[in-house]
């Protein structure tokens, strides 16, 4: 029996010394993953302050774009608001130009047909004289005669300057 005993104890020694070799090797492997895990959190709050940080950034670069955008458009608007006051003046300018432009051709035409009348006036005047002479000579004409024929004169004038108007 001793040398069971003996047996026993030296296995139960080998049970004992496995044991604690694999409680040795246990803690040493959970020291490793522990060491693992904790350079991998590192790492994770490393890329975690990478990740703000480049976030920032890219904040920052979008305000950035944002006031430069804000400042092209108000450019653009100012842009756009000188062309439209330009176009403006130009318009008024032009209508100037063309009201000046019209009043002129407008008075020169009216001189013109005035002067074209006072010249058929004229003619008019010479014309009935002669008629008046010629009649006169005669003395069937009466003045009443004469009085329908300056009014029809006179009608057929004013219907010539109406169409020469339009």
């Amino acid at each position: 029996m001793q040398a069971q005993k003996s047996d026993l104890c030296y296995n139960l020694s080998q049970a004992k010394a496995g044991t604690k070799n694999i409680v040795e090797e246990t803690c040493l492997l959970s020291d490793k993953i522990i060491e693992g895990m904790q350079a991998q959190e590192s790492n994770l709050c490393y890329g975690l302050r990478q990740a703000k940080a480049d976030t920032k950034s890219i904040v920052e670069d979008t305000c950035l774009l944002s006031d430069k955008t804000t400042e092209g458009i108000q450019t653009q608007e100012s842009d756009l608001y000188y062309g439209l006051s330009q176009a403006k003046a130009d318009t008024k300018n032009m209508s100037n130009d063309t009201t000046y432009l019209l009043s002129d051709k407008l008075t020169k035409g009216m001189q013109a047909q005035k002067s074209n009348l006072c010249y058929d006036l004229q003619q008019a005047k010479v014309s009935i004289k002669n008629m008046v002479e010629e009649e006169g000579s005669e003395d069937n004409m009466s003045i009443e005669e004469l009085n329908r024929k300056i009014e029809e004169f006179i009608r057929k004038m004013k219907e010539e300057i109406r169409t020469e108007a339009s």
